[in-house]
């Protein structure tokens, strides 16, 4: 229950400080950012709370800590460097004068969303089960398909810019 608290109120800072460098800067992808790094918190924290065995609770930290730090760190790089993204310059020019309440709307609705995402790994770290071997084999099939992703044999993972 702890880590649940501690995850809400961090996504509520974490988007409230997004959609304040998002007002100054005229660019919303940074909710994309917030919402990656977001994640890495979220998982890793509950990764580490619950009560699995520490194999399996270490595997999906280290799965969670290496798709969502490389997620966030290439949406970081673009958002710096690149105009607004389409959607949200779209969403800015459709809501006219209530754009700041609209992204404030929708950055607070992204903090919720990945709370609940990530309540899987939270699931499968705080319940100790003979389910547990299924999840070893579903962490090695993961880590299989992301260095294999990050290896770029596979269309799949792969982000076209």
């Amino acid at each position: 229950m702890y880590s649940l608290i501690s995850v809400a109120v961090f996504s509520v800072i974490l988007l409230l400080v997004a959609w304040y460098w998002q007002k100054r800067h005229a660019n919303a992808g940074i909710v994309d950012v917030a919402w990656a790094f977001g994640m890495l918190f979220a998982g890793l924290l509950y990764s580490f709370t619950g009560v699995a065995p520490l194999f399996l609770k270490v595997c999906l930290g280290v799965l969670t800590f290496c798709w969502y730090f490389r997620l966030g760190y290439h949406l970081q790089k673009r958002v710096l460097s690149e105009a607004e993204d389409g959607r949200y310059f779209a969403m800015r020019l459709a809501m006219k004068e209530w754009a700041q309440y609209g992204f404030l709307l929708f950055f607070y609705c992204s903090g919720r969303i990945y709370l609940f995402i990530v309540v899987a790994v939270l699931g499968g770290c705080t319940t100790y089960s003979a389910a547990h071997l299924f999840c070893h084999r579903g962490i090695a099939n993961s880590f299989f398909c992301f260095i294999r992703c990050k290896n770029n044999r596979s269309p799949i993972g792969r982000i076209s810019t």
